[in-house]
């Protein structure tokens, strides 16, 4: 079964502290969402429009708009800052940029700045 993609991703808590999830796929929300421990109706929403979708009735982004909204809801919505990936002194290539741009799991940027 290929999965469901959708973007942008949306950034999210997650268990561990300081780190969060950027969640760019159907079934990464699904799973995220069955870890929550709210379970308003956004989130049922956001559930129900999973299921629909891993069997294409429903399209990935309807789903990103539903997980968004839950994720709200919940409280574990992430605004995450840029942050610099790369060394000082070292020129970026093109798989520095193909990890950065699949990287799943970034660390926040504190809340005081």
């Amino acid at each position: 079964m290929s999965l469901h993609w959708f973007s942008p991703p949306v950034s999210v808590r997650t268990t561990r502290p300081g780190i969060a999830y950027q969640c760019n796929n159907v079934e990464g929300a699904a799973e995220q969402l069955l870890q929550w421990t709210k379970r308003g109706p956004k989130w049922h929403s956001a559930v129900q429009l999973c299921m629909d979708a891993m069997i294409d009735q429903v399209k990935p982004e309807v789903v990103r708009r539903a997980f968004l909204e839950a994720a709200k809801e919940e409280g574990n919505l992430v605004h995450l800052r840029p942050k610099a990936l790369l060394l000082v002194g070292h020129e970026p290539n093109k798989e520095h940029r193909r990890l950065c741009s699949e990287a799943a799991v970034v660390e926040l940027a504190s809340e005081d700045h």
